[in-house]
């Protein structure tokens, strides 16, 4: 099957928007980027603009949404989806798109910038969450939909830590630890720590 691809010519523009984006956001709060701003950065017309965004909020949005689509991706690649579920594999993945990110867009180097970033990420996370449960569970129910509200908190809420270097912890060891209260629970590592 053959895949859609997107032209160049649209990439380069949500690319050089998005950079703008970052780069505006590492000078000001979102709130006050405006539009004329954002498309003359990213040397773009207005019109163009309008073209793939309706707001700057949109910019962020979309920027999200293809993060999440490249981790399920990437976890499609990996056979995360075909085998019992092993959580690391998902934070590996999500840690190695970040770094990723990185390279990509330097002002991304700006622990704050990031943070806000993963934050607008956060219904997508939860999405994406949800898609893998259901992939695994054939049927939804209340408290699995609590659970991954619950996961989702607490996974932003440490990733967001960790990006701003509030806790200085090796990548393969957090996601060590996060694989293992994922798969067995918080009450279980405290058991096992007494």
């Amino acid at each position: 099957m053959k895949t859609k691809r997107t032209d160049r010519r649209i990439e380069k523009t949500i690319k050089a928007t998005e950079t703008a984006y970052f780069e505006l956001l590492s000078e000001k709060k979102n709130d006050r980027i405006t539009i004329t701003e954002l498309a003359d950065r990213a040397n773009i017309d207005r019109k163009t603009f309008y073209l793939h965004y309706n707001s700057v909020d949109d910019v962020i949005d979309r920027h999200s949404r293809a993060t999440v689509a490249r981790i399920m991706a990437e976890l499609e690649n990996k056979g995360f989806f075909n085998d019992v579920l092993d959580v690391s594999v998902f934070f590996e993945t999500v840690l190695a798109d970040r770094e990723e990110e990185l390279q990509e867009f330097e002002v991304l180097q700006d622990p704050e910038i990031t943070a806000l970033a993963w934050r607008h990420a956060e219904n997508n996370l939860k999405d994406m969450l949800s898609d893998i449960a259901y992939r695994f569970f054939d049927e939804p129910d209340p408290k699995m939909e609590l659970s991954i509200k619950f996961y989702t908190a607490g996974i932003m809420s440490i990733f967001v830590s960790y990006i701003r270097q509030e806790i200085d912890i090796d990548p393969h060891e957090l996601v060590r630890i996060l694989s293992d209260l994922t798969e067995n629970g918080i009450s279980n590592k405290l058991k096992s720590d007494k």
